[in-house]
């Protein structure tokens, strides 16, 4: 969890530090249960520093130890990491294919807090980039009902932002800027700088489509 808080907070080296703490500690008690979070973290930590290959490794070998253990929540994570990879490799098909497969498994546990595991925004842009709005507009309407239910500032940040997406999809940019800017309202709130990272590079997009070159210039050297 160290690992998770600091990644989401923007400080990834002390991220790094404790995973390989975590490591260090797994590989001396030889506990298979505490690897598979071992293999989490670290895949986490690749992912979003871009070292795909060695993320999806890691996915891959939790997924066998979820698998091995019919831990099907375990699996659920383990999927979501995939997807993710999928998703910024822009393998879409993929991370259809490995978030759905998440949903479901969770959806069979009972599980609908879309906060404890946060791939469900993942899910609606890979939908979003297959052309598949019907089903995307289902996700982000479920999104919505639990912003409702529990305004969490990363439900309503990210769900603002899967809200822009759409609507620009549809071709309603006017929209999807007032989305996209209420969005960011929402990230003031919201101490996960990579998360704000990917609503500034998708507003910058909207705007470059808006013919607003200075503005969107300006919001994606903000991403940068």
């Amino acid at each position: 969890f160290l690992v998770l808080l600091e990644l989401w907070r923007g400080n990834w080296q002390q991220a790094s530090r404790w995973a390989e703490a975590l490591a260090e500690m797994v590989e001396q008690s030889g506990d298979n249960y505490y690897w598979f979070c071992a293999l989490l973290a670290r895949g986490q930590l690749d992912a979003h520093a871009g070292q795909l290959d060695a993320a999806a490794a890691a996915a891959d070998e939790a997924i066998a130890i979820a698998l091995a253990t019919g831990d099907t929540s375990r699996e659920a994570e383990a999927r979501q990491l995939l997807g993710f990879v999928a998703l910024s490799s822009r393998d879409l098909r993929e991370a259809v294919g490995q978030l759905t497969a998440a949903d479901r498994l969770l959806d069979n546990l009972g599980q609908p807090e879309p906060a404890g595991f946060r791939f469900h925004p993942d899910l609606i842009e890979a939908l979003i980039g297959l052309g598949d709005l019907s089903a995307a507009q289902a996700q982000a309407d479920r999104l919505a009902r639990r912003a409702r239910a529990l305004p969490r500032p990363w439900i309503l940040a990210t769900g603002a932002r899967c809200r822009g997406l759409l609507l620009a999809a549809a071709g309603d940019l006017d929209g999807a800027d007032a989305a996209m800017r209420e969005a960011l309202e929402y990230h003031e709130n919201l101490e996960m700088p990579f998360e704000r990272g990917r609503t500034l590079l998708a507003y910058g997009q909207i705007l470059r489509r808006r013919n607003e070159r200075r503005r969107a210039r300006t919001m994606l050297t903000d991403a940068v």
